[in-house]
């Protein structure tokens, strides 16, 4: 039922990379981008109507803060293994260009004479003004070693160190707010990272930037806007202890990740945070309070997913699937919310296992429905289980569901389309499709 639609986002999927492919080459990339996103999200709209109609799930188309903040998390803190790569002398830059803003406060306007490896970006200028911002292109093509802003407060305005040659740049005990393309296309990036540190991150701000990167983020608030991180060019991301609002597209199109960790943290993910994101990466996202949103995790490139020791879960619509390359889904935790179509077209899943110890699990409407061809086991542990409408329906070729726990609520049409040697075991008492319905 499913297949006759994967010929439709193939093809679609062709023409959204061609066009990606020609915006990308030109510093007008973000506006080709967004343009490229509107034409194809109308397009899927327009093809995409007789499955709304069927129900049938489609595929994708701040203020300045004053003062860092004590970032406080629902779950005990952790070791972190993200630490400060930077332990050189914190003497502010000399030489620096500042425009007095008339009222004791200035901004950076340029690099000026400064001439150096490590560019510390300073408090206050020469003339005692309390620095609030950096001009717009104010570093471009600025060549350093280490980009450092250590306990200071402002904002950095839009493309300000875009085009910017750092190999490291360090956010440290610092409350920022970074606007566009701030430190986009820069190439030879070595790492990110944010330390104890308040932050609103605009769109594209890392664009086309790093190269074998690590992102890396610990003990911050962290509030990314639409397409934050999108485009950039890491090869990890490691973030500990944090709160992370993460907008729509937030990490997207990002294909050289290959490990992704979140420990103990507070994440609320919007849609298609990591759409075509990864290079068969290995994702772990440990004792964390999760909101997922409708295909927060849909299209991406991963190739394992593990949501452990979850504190809260809640899995939107369709919240991981479209994913070709994943391989198995496993999640831990305690009560969770799985919702419709959450794996949906996940052509390569083999299993999906839940547990929710002594927890409620409940799968909504068609939760695991239409998989894939390669989906064959599923096993749900828990202490109660409701079990929605369509639930494990449109599986040619799931043999084994294995429940552990109580069943409090069964739906109608469960195994629709499912294979009639499907095995489904209850806490150790096996049925069939029909005894299962009818007991």
């Amino acid at each position: 039922m499913k297949k006759k639609y994967k010929s439709f986002f193939i093809g679609t999927g062709c023409v959204l990379l061609g066009m990606l492919s020609c915006a990308c080459g030109n510093n007008g990339s973000t506006e080709a981008i967004n343009g490229t996103t509107e034409q194809v999200s109308e397009q899927m709209s327009s093809d995409t109507t007789s499955m709304k109609e069927s129900g049938m799930p489609q595929e994708k188309s701040s203020k300045k803060q004053e003062d860092t903040k004590e970032t406080k998390l629902s779950v005990e803190p952790t070791a972190s293994m993200v630490i400060n790569p930077y332990t050189g002398d914190l003497t502010p830059a000399e030489g620096l260009e500042f425009e007095s803003n008339g009222d004791g406060t200035c901004i950076i306007k340029s690099e000026g004479n400064f001439d150096g490896d490590n560019l510390i970006l300073p408090q206050t200028s020469p003339a005692g003004d309390i620095v609030t911002g950096v001009d717009e292109y104010a570093f471009y093509d600025v060549k350093i070693d280490y980009l450092v802003f250590d306990n200071v407060s402002m904002e950095i305005k839009d493309s300000a160190f875009s085009s910017c040659e750092f190999k490291n740049l360090v956010i440290n005990q610092s409350v920022l707010n970074i606007g566009k393309d701030a430190f986009a296309y820069n190439e030879k990036a070595e790492s990110v990272t944010i330390l104890n540190s308040e932050c609103t991150i605009d769109q594209y701000a890392f664009y086309n930037t790093g190269k074998h990167m690590s992102f890396g983020i610990t003990d911050s608030t962290i509030d990314m806007e639409d397409s934050a991180i999108s485009g950039s060019n890491e090869e990890t991301i490691a973030i500990y202890n944090s709160k992370i609002n993460m907008g729509k597209d937030a990490f997207a199109y990002a294909d050289r990740v290959t490990d992704v960790q979140f420990y103990n943290c507070e994440i609320d993910m919007d849609k298609y945070a990591f759409y075509n994101t990864g290079d068969s990466a290995n994702v772990v996202i440990d004792t964390c309070s999760l909101d997922i949103n409708d295909s927060a995790l849909s299209g991406n490139k991963f190739e394992t997913l593990e949501l452990r020791n979850c504190i809260s879960l809640e899995l939107g619509a369709e919240a991981i699937a479209y994913s070709d390359d994943l391989l198995s889904v496993k999640i831990s935790g305690s009560d969770m919310k799985i919702g419709k179509y959450t794996f949906y077209n996940d052509d390569s899943m083999t299993e999906i296992e839940i547990d929710a110890g002594n927890g409620m699990v409940e799968l909504a409407k068609a939760a695991c429905s239409g998989v894939g061809d390669d989906c064959e086991k599923i096993t749900v542990s828990c202490g109660t289980v409701k079990l929605g409408d369509d639930v494990f329906a449109y599986n040619d070729n799931l043999l084994q569901i294995n429940i552990t726990g109580t069943i409090e609520n069964k739906g109608n049409y469960m195994f629709s389309n499912c294979p009639d040697k499907l095995v489904i075991n209850v806490n150790g008492e096996v049925f069939n499709k029909d005894s299962f319905d009818g007991n």
